[in-house]
């Protein structure tokens, strides 16, 4: 038995309605279960019970036995005294409190369903790639699933919000220098996060809004600073100027560049290289004089995507590096999936966090609205669910999905999963559901 299925138990009102009575054999009635404790200190908080005729106000604590409460060192702590109800699996021995209070008590094991436990133990031992790999086609709900995923993306860009919040902080509130952050990392791609770190520390954008309106001056910066114009000597024009600019502006605002080795370029193809990504980047930065009032501006994700889709610096049309030689002519352009990508996973996330920062709740929507004006992601978790017959209609659901496989199925969180709901709770499906978990516990090899 677990804990966590005790909690959740607990939590869904189903013993409420049974006869409840302590060990000594008192009425317990549930006015409120109480809160969930996430930090230390007792399981449940600000609980309401009435046991016999008198009300209690206060915290409850859970346990497998009752002799876990010393075991714990609960008979030390002062934090515990407000505990008014001790629920545990088994009642092995009498607890009292700090303050020397003899703890009224509720066991557990006579109230818990049978099928309920099952389905649980299953849930915790299955290996499969989801806990309920083997259950997910009884529950094809098509009203369940859009309404869940909806909600499992709007907790996905909560987490995206507070990443971008905690930067924002960390760079004295500067929402400009976020958004350059952020747009970089999706733009120029996960493989060279360290140095785009290194990059963003490197280049304030006080100096890049000074010269945004001066293209060559502003790739020299953005270019120079990424220490690709590190070389000694360089022979096309066109590297020599970005590397005698780069030299003049460093020595004026007193900037260095970051360790060009930090850059991880093999296996990048031509047009992902962070080069050609730097001056699709200056054209943006160029054209709108910075990238936030771009985002605030836009108001669907189409229109953004036109407006992102940028074009590298005319030299990139047959270089696939600075000073080399040349090639025959290739995209220069921002591909259709690199836009898709940057919307989904740095625009969007940034006028949400925008949007809470500022207390504006229709920038909120809007960045949800982007996320449903996208099309669905493909990767491999995708395609996984997909073969599970999950099939995502647009972005916002393939960031459901991820969130539900990454936070809930990895880490075996079923019990705070609303799928985890549909299965514990009691349904029509219920004896095909337990026919394949029978089979998962006879059987050496499932065939799942």
């Amino acid at each position: 038995m677990n804990e966590e299925l005790m909690y959740y138990i607990w939590k869904s009102g189903q013993l409420f309605q049974n006869d409840l009575k302590t060990v000594c054999g008192k009425k317990i009635t549930v006015l409120n279960p109480g809160i969930r404790n996430l930090h230390e200190g007792p399981d449940f908080l600000h609980g309401r019970l009435k046991i016999n005729n008198i009300t209690w106000n206060g915290q409850i604590e859970f346990h497998i036995k009752s002799s876990d409460w010393d075991l714990h060192g609960h008979q030390h702590d002062a934090n515990y005294n407000n505990v008014i109800l001790h629920i545990v699996m088994e009642d092995d021995k009498k607890v009292i409190t700090q303050n020397g209070i003899s703890m009224p008590t509720l066991e557990l094991a006579g109230h818990i369903d049978k099928v309920q436990k099952e389905k649980f133990e299953f849930l915790m031992k299955n290996q499969s790639w989801v806990p309920c790999d083997p259950l997910l086609k009884y529950y094809t709900d098509q009203i369940f699933w859009p309404v869940y995923l909806s909600r499992l993306a709007v907790e996905r860009l909560h987490r995206k919000t507070q990443i971008i919040l905690n930067f924002l902080n960390e760079h004295k509130g500067d929402w400009e220098q976020t958004a350059i952050y952020f747009t970089l990392r999706y733009l120029i791609g996960k493989n060279n996060l360290t140095a785009i770190d290194e990059w963003i520390n490197k280049t304030p954008w006080s100096v890049l809004r000074k010269y945004s309106s001066d293209r060559h001056k502003l790739e020299s910066l953005v270019l120079g600073q990424a220490g690709f114009l590190e070389r000694v000597l360089f022979i096309d024009e066109y590297s020599k100027r970005l590397k005698s600019t780069y030299k003049y502006l460093s020595m004026l605002h007193n900037l260095s560049p970051i360790n060009p080795k930090c850059w991880k370029l093999f296996g990048l193809r031509p047009y992902s290289r962070p080069e050609l990504r730097f001056s699709q980047f200056c054209d943006i930065l160029h054209r709108y004089q910075g990238l936030m009032g771009l985002l605030l501006s836009s108001k669907d994700a189409n229109q953004l995507k036109q407006e992102l889709k940028s074009t590298a610096h005319n030299y990139w049309d047959n270089h696939l590096k600075l000073d080399g030689k040349e090639t025959k002519t290739f995209k220069k352009i921002t591909g259709e999936q690199t836009l898709n990508n940057v919307v989904l996973n740095a625009a969007a996330p940034l006028i949400f966090a925008y949007g809470q920062y500022m207390g504006d709740d229709e920038l909120k929507e809007r960045a949800l609205d982007w996320w449903e004006q996208l099309p669905p992601e493909k990767n491999s978790i995708i395609r996984k669910w997909s073969q599970r017959n999950l099939k995502a209609g647009s972005a916002m659901e393939t960031q459901g999905l991820l969130q539900l496989k990454n936070h809930y199925c990895n880490t075996s969180n079923c019990l705070n999963c609303s799928l985890g709901h549909k299965i514990m709770a009691k349904s029509e499906v219920d004896n095909k559901v337990m026919e394949a978990i029978w089979e998962y516990f006879t059987t050496a090899q499932p065939k799942y």
